[in-house]
């Protein structure tokens, strides 16, 4: 008995846990001593009172005359283990399985035990998962020629519900003649394989060609031929499109009418079946279309479509149609339908992610858009409220200040004479504290502040050219203000009024002067900012109503382009140079997108210049003329936006970066320019929208030093529109 206690510890021990097969262990009788957990969860062993010795053995196989031939064949083998065949009957279904059993002895020599391994017992788990997914149909025969096993695409090649209604009938039921059949046998028993046999199959009232393949599966015990392990292939034209249209993940569907002129399901594949909710073609075949909800939603709309293409011999494609499944599931699927002679013909796409995804990214463009429009409307606001602002800062006069936007450089030395006579006041004050009765104007405190504050002015006329102007600039604001602060404090009866006066005036003075400077700024900066926001709003309002196109001169585009720019030109400092030439050729475009286009393509022109060297005024270049282009031999007009500035690279020209929506130029952020990276794109997009052109050129305006993008480039935008044909 010690063998025997030593593999029951082994059991208890977790052992056999390690083996990825069920191992048991039976006494003589069948009763089962010991299994470890793969054989319990095969044989659905229960602890039931805490001992397996409930359950035999012999109730598990097929046959009970079989086990008893496996125990008489085991007493009569010399060996130390046997591998042996066998079928079992477990839940619910037959298993053959190859196993191996070891004798286990008492002391004696007398076989009390046995110690059994199945080897095979996951044949028909490793047929499902290898076999089901391919677009082959794999099928076992036994000797007789009945169907023993088959896989998924079988089933569905034959257009059967399951896989129980091809198992257990002959083969030879599923040849459309029976000469094929006996010429397939014949071949087999000859040469024991079939290799691409080709013979018409019966699927319901129908058939179609097939390529069979089969070969002798043998046993691994006796080496005996068992069976034949086949393949099919649906070769006919109609089988390689479900092949290929399953791989895609696309479905279709073939509809006919009958004799009462009712639209019947002919045919479909898997996926269609999956889209529309149905598990198996028996559910939808040869029935009415309206009763399988399969063009539920907006029926008519569809129909309507569909005879309104076929009326002009065209296919009906791309068509989005929202249904509601068979298992009530809302989906958005696109159709491609084209007519038949005896109905129509259909492949059919799940949108339905695709469809959600887009409506979110629509409602965030849209709340996105409005966003953007309140804005604009408040940055509009803005700019009407600049001209009281400008006149409150005297900015009506321009006989000091000028038209153009003044740098830093240029504020301070409009500064320098004012601050020189502040200064000089200031000095004039400071020297009354050493008197009795002046002295009692400030307290010590405000009168030391007073000369710290008049050191500053001097330091900053001394250092007016510092290479750091932002800071002299903000030194002198803040001097300034201190000085304006402790003359508010001065005592009554101390000081003459008009001492105070002439500083607090003169301080006041440099003040406006920087704040109407830095008020142009913010104009600029606001006007910028306000085309940007612009186009960024009517960008994301693009996909709102259409607007109609019409027949327009492109001088009228031009000039309310023009207008928008005028003034930002102006502060900038920028001169716009016309051409008229064929500015009054006719296009055919949707006039509001034209002239946002345009206006986004002078702004850029404007806001990436760069002053010129040689201290004149900049300008940017509008030039059109009409030609007719070679290739598509039609008549265009071409407008030509050119400037002097920020270069482009030629890397981001060559692979069209610049035309990304949201990306900004590598050189784009010199000196800080305001932008959103959504003009040239929406240029691109509109232009492209009629039929048009747009091509972008940057080279060094220093011929000598082509690729040094430290120096002004000239950039040209170039855009081609076809002339309205009525305007010819």
């Amino acid at each position: 008995m010690k063998e025997l206690d030593r593999i029951r510890r082994a059991f208890r021990d977790g052992h056999f846990e390690l083996l990825p097969i069920p191992v048991y262990l039976i006494k003589r009788d069948g009763t089962f001593l010991e299994a470890n957990e793969s054989a319990r969860a095969f044989f659905c062993l229960q602890d039931g009172e805490g001992t397996l010795e409930q359950y035999n053995i012999g109730t598990f196989y097929k046959n009970g005359e079989e086990r008893e031939q496996l125990v008489r064949r085991l007493d009569e083998s010399d060996k130390g283990q046997e591998k042996l065949e066998a079928q079992f009957h477990v839940q619910r279904k037959d298993w053959r399985i190859e196993l191996t059993c070891r004798p286990v002895a008492d002391q004696n020599g007398h076989k009390i035990a046995y110690l059994d391994c199945l080897l095979d017992v996951y044949e028909e788990d490793r047929f499902s998962r290898l076999f089901d997914h391919l677009f082959e149909g794999v099928f076992w025969l036994r000797l007789d020629g009945m169907v023993e096993r088959v896989n998924k695409p079988i089933v569905e090649m034959f257009h059967c519900a399951r896989s129980e209604d091809v198992e257990g009938k002959m083969a030879a039921e599923f040849f459309a003649s029976k000469d094929d059949w006996e010429t397939l046998t014949k071949g087999l028993r000859k040469r024991g394989y079939i290799r691409k046999y080709r013979a018409r199959l019966k699927r319901g009232p129908h058939s179609f060609i097939a390529e069979i393949n089969l070969f002798g599966r043998k046993s691994s015990t006796s080496g005996r031929v068992i069976g034949y392990e086949g393949h099919i292939i649906d070769v006919s034209a109609q089988g390689a499109l479900n092949r290929l249209l399953e791989q895609l993940g696309l479905g279709w569907f073939e509809i006919r009418h009958d004799e009462d002129g009712v639209d019947r399901l002919f045919d479909c594949n898997q996926t269609f079946l999956e889209v529309f909710g149905y598990d198996h073609r028996d559910e939808v075949e040869g029935k009415d279309v309206e009763k399988v909800n399969l063009e539920r939603d907006k029926r008519r709309v569809f129909l309507k479509q569909l005879d309104e293409h076929f009326e002009r011999g065209e296919p009906l494609i791309r068509y989005p149609l929202t249904v509601q499944n068979h298992k009530g599931e809302e989906k958005v699927v696109e159709m491609n339908v084209i007519r038949l002679e005896t109905g129509r013909f259909g492949v059919v796409q799940d949108i339905t992610e695709e469809a959600r995804l887009k409506t979110r990214i629509e409602h965030l463009r849209a709340d996105v858009g409005n966003m953007l429009h309140s804005f604009k409307n408040a940055l509009g606001l803005l700019g009407d409220a600049s001209g009281s602002v400008s006149a409150s800062l005297g900015l009506d006069d321009q006989t000091d200040i000028g038209v153009d936007i003044p740098t830093i450089e240029d504020i301070l030395k409009t500064t320098q004479e004012p601050a020189q006579e502040l200064a000089r006041l200031l000095q004039g004050l400071v020297t009354l504290r050493d008197d009795d009765w002046y002295g009692q104007a400030f307290s010590n405190v405000e009168w030391n502040n007073l000369g710290t504050q008049l050191g500053m002015l001097r330091n900053y006329q001394d250092a007016h050219i510092s290479p750091a102007p932002e800071i002299q600039l903000a030194v002198l604001v803040e001097s300034v203000i201190h000085i304006q602060a402790i003359c508010r404090q001065v005592r009554k009866r101390t000081i003459a009024k008009d001492k105070i006066r002439d500083i607090q005036l003169k301080a006041g003075d440099i003040i406006r002067r920087v704040a109407a400077r830095q008020w142009l700024h913010i104009q600029t900066e606001v006007l910028a900012l306000n085309a940007e926001v612009s186009t960024a709003s009517d960008y994301l309002s693009h996909g709102g109503p259409r607007k109609v196109p019409v027949v327009i001169p492109l001088s009228e585009l031009l000039t309310h382009a023009l207008e928008y720019v005028e003034e930002y030109a102006r502060r900038k400092g920028i001169d716009i140079k016309k051409s008229p030439r064929h500015g009054e050729a006719k296009i055919y475009v949707i006039e509001r997108g034209m002239v946002r286009v345009f206006t986004n393509l002078l702004m850029n022109a404007i806001k990436y210049s760069w002053t010129r060297d040689n201290e004149q005024r900049s300008w940017i270049s509008v030039n059109t003329r009409a030609t007719v282009e070679p290739e598509e031999k039609r008549n265009v007009v071409v407008v030509s936006i050119e400037n002097h500035g920020v270069p482009i690279t030629k890397e981001e020209l060559d692979q069209g970066l610049i035309f990304l929506f949201g990306y900004r130029g590598i050189m784009s952020g010199d000196r800080g320019r305001p932008g959103t990276g959504i003009g040239l794109t929406d240029a691109r997009e509109t232009i492209d929208e009629h039929k048009g052109t747009i091509q972008i050129t940057s080279r060094s305006a220093d011929r000598s030093e082509p690729d040094n993008y430290n120096k002004p480039f000239i950039t040209t935008v170039t855009v081609t529109l076809p002339v309205a044909p009525d305007a010819l």
